[in-house]
């Protein structure tokens, strides 16, 4: 990566920077690299050494994911060719069923990036910028999901999706809304669901106006689930931590199941972090639990190790 001249940001800074947080970054993307098998890592390190640096940011994403999927011992194979000329970035063993997994980085959509104009009644300095979304975020998530279901559901495997958050503006609900049209906040998750939620899309439709973004897994015109080979998403938060005492990165992850896909993933795989799972009611609508508490991150310590534990700002790990 030294030899690429593209690279600026978060991915130089990892490289070059005495600061031990980089150094811990560092060495351990360098163990992530030695993890992969041999024969797929000239193909990697050509991305590394020649991509922008968007395109090396999502490729070690990559590599946190096969490492996080390697230490919870699902057996992960790095690319495998599937099917007719497919190559996924991982296969996994999870709960007794092969499972296409494929990584990607998701970051705030430019458009909803805003400069601050002269006179403005917002408190901000000259020149600065703020952003608005409304929806984008999660419609760009959507986006990619539908597109990568469409890509990988001939296969008649199951697929788990690994989204990482790319900049401090995307939040994990913006991945619940892309999933579920509502996040874990909203009461449209608590009230008839899903149906409830899909009736409520097509009313707005029906006056002629844009229905909220998101809703990937939502029911199509014929009542079917949306995305049914997508069996969960696993969102992901890799942060840097406030302890100085205890300097590097945290990895916070939230696995949002599917409320009845095709092959259901039972909730408990992916080591203690939290869970979105899904259960049918007699009414006919499914009801969440959450597995685990929404406070967990890991940090990866040892050369196979995931540590948990619970995380705030107000205490640090």
């Amino acid at each position: 990566m030294r030899r690429n001249e593209k690279l600026s940001g978060w991915p130089k800074w990892v490289l070059d920077s005495p600061n031990p947080a980089a150094v811990e970054t560092r060495e351990f993307l360098e163990t992530c690299f030695a993890n992969i098998r041999e024969e797929k890592r000239a193909r990697l390190l050509e991305r590394l050494r020649s991509g922008d640096t968007d395109n090396v940011d999502a490729s070690l994403r990559e590599l946190v994911a096969h490492e996080l999927f390697r230490r919870l011992h699902l057996e992960p194979e790095f690319e495998p060719k599937v099917g007719a000329g497919l190559t996924p970035d991982m296969m996994a063993k999870v709960a007794d069923h092969e499972c296409i997994v494929d990584v990607f980085l998701t970051r705030n959509p430019s458009r909803t990036i805003k400069k601050t104009l002269p006179g403005s009644l917002l408190d901000l300095p000259k020149d600065s910028q703020y952003t608005v979304d409304a929806g984008e975020r999660a419609k760009k998530v959507r986006d990619t999901i539908l597109e990568k279901h469409q890509k990988y559901s001939a296969t008649g495997k199951p697929m788990i999706l690994v989204v990482f958050l790319g900049d401090h503006w995307v939040e994990m609900g913006d991945v619940q809304r892309a999933l579920y049209g509502a996040s874990l906040a909203d009461a449209w998750l608590r009230d008839d669901f899903p149906n409830g939620m899909a009736n409520f899309r097509k009313e707005v439709v029906s006056m002629h106006r844009e229905p909220p973004a998101g809703g990937a897994m939502l029911p199509d015109d014929r009542g079917q689930p949306g995305c049914p080979s997508l069996s969960a998403v696993i969102a992901c938060d890799w942060f840097y931590t406030l302890n100085r005492s205890r300097p590097g990165k945290r990895l916070s992850c939230l696995v949002l199941h599917h409320w009845k896909p095709h092959v259901p993933i039972p909730a408990g795989h992916f080591g203690q972090f939290p869970e979105v799972a899904w259960s049918p009611e007699r009414s006919g609508s499914y009801m969440y639990t959450i597995r685990n508490s929404l406070c967990t991150v890991a940090k990866f310590t040892g050369a196979d190790e995931v540590e948990f534990a619970a995380y705030s700002g107000d205490n640090p790990w």
